[in-house]
This record gives C-alpha cells, structure tokens and sequence, in this order.
C-alpha cells in the first residue's frame, strides 16, 4: 500500500511542479535553537559532483541516472522549506535548480529504515540556471528530506520528535497543517531542521544556513532576467 502511495506522490508531483509558480518567500519559523544544523556526513553548498562523493560515502547507491537527476530547466524541482509540510509541491520557481532521488541502500535513521532521500540543489546564482549541471560550481546543495518506511507513523513521529528535542532543544515550533504535524527548529543563522508525518508518510527535513533566503533571492533574480529579457520583444502585438 505505501508504495501505491508513493508511486501516487510522485505523478501528483510531476504535475503540480510542471504549473509555473510566483516567486514567494517563505519565511523561516521563529529562532528556537542554538544549535548548529548540519545532515550529516555532507557539506553545505556543494556541489553536483562533491555531493555524490558524499552519497557514495555513506555508502548509498545511485546507478539509474534517470531516476537520479531532476534538473529540467522548464519544471519546478527546486524546493523551499515548506515541501516539509507537503511532499508533492515544491513551491518553488521553474529553473532554480533540482534534486537528486535515491531510493537504494539508505542508512537507517533513528533506529528507522528510510524509504528514500532527496537531496536538493539550487543553480549558483553568479552563473544562473544551466542544462550543465554536473560541471564544477553549476549548482549547490541546500536541503535534504528522508522519507522513512514505517508501520506506525505516528509514533515514529513522536520518537523522533523526542530525540531532536535531545538535539535541538525543548521548545519547537509545532502544530498541525492540514493534517500533517510537524515539529521545526531555526537557529539564528538560518538553518532548519524539522519533521512532519500525516497518513501517509514520515519526513525529516535539513536545510543549510541562509538557504531559503539565496533561494528567494534566485527566484527574484529570474524573474528579473525574464522581464529583460522580453523588454524589446514586440513580436506577436
């Protein structure tokens, strides 16, 4: 049954990424925590190929490039935050970047075994988007969500909730959001780290320091550009 859902999860979000989206910040929760966020065994901001050093490892598998690469120029497969709170949209503009999906030999987490994992990318924003994406400094890793493959969701999201607090500090910022409970930490230097769980699914969220605000500010920027870009186009009046 979960994997109907999955396979459901994933055509919702090839068609909601492929409607174009308006640029829209999304602000980070209240600060919470003190604590340094890092996913570990990665670094921040690298990129396409470093990051699958990395991948490799932590001993992960990634040999069906298909699957692998989400980078389409014309879809959104960048993320803010706030796919946190609903694993089928992304929210964020068309041509900010990707992510990488990996589906084999995980590491558990938590004691829990782990469905999949995206690790998502943002274009550089002094060299713009590019169907290069593998070339050195093209994109930057920003954000990583683990999808776990559990029986009883929410008592692994309780669990977990309680060791982060061990982590993160007592007082997250938690609530229910059309039926998904979440629980989320911001330090000041704005990174976050949360996990939600519904129905469906249980997923835990890593973002990197000042992460939301450089994707915000890469939205704006192609925005901009497209406007320049079409300012003396008069073809088709």
């Amino acid at each position: 049954m979960k994997k109907t859902v999955a396979i459901i999860a994933i055509l919702l979000n090839l068609i909601i990424c492929s409607v174009p989206a308006l640029a829209k910040s999304y602000p980070l929760p209240d600060v919470n925590t003190d604590a340094e966020i890092i996913f570990q065994g990665f670094d921040w901001y690298t990129d396409y190929n470093d990051t699958l050093k990395a991948v490799s490892g932590r001993g992960i598998e990634y040999d069906d490039d298909w699957i692998l690469n989400n980078f389409e120029l014309d879809n959104s497969r960048a993320a803010h935050w706030q796919v946190l709170l609903n694993s089928v949209w992304n929210g964020a503009e068309k041509g900010c970047g990707g992510y990488l999906h990996l589906y084999k030999n995980i590491p558990d987490v938590a004691g829990y075994r782990i469905d999949e994992l995206n690790l998502y990318m943002m274009f550089n924003p002094e060299k713009g988007a590019t169907e290069k994406f593998k070339d050195p400094d093209a994109v930057q890793f920003y954000m990583a969500k683990y999808k776990f493959d559990v029986t009883d969701n929410i008592a692994c999201y309780q669990d977990i909730v309680t060791k982060l607090k061990k982590l993160y500090g007592e007082k997250p910022e938690s609530g229910e959001d059309w039926g998904t409970k979440y629980s989320i930490w911001v330090n000041s230097q704005g990174g976050l780290v949360g996990i939600s769980c519904d129905q469906f699914f249980v997923e835990l969220l890593y973002m990197a320091p000042g992460a939301e605000d450089r994707l915000t500010n890469l939205e704006l920027d192609i925005a901009a550009k497209e406007i320049e870009n079409a300012a003396e186009d008069m073809s088709g009046l």
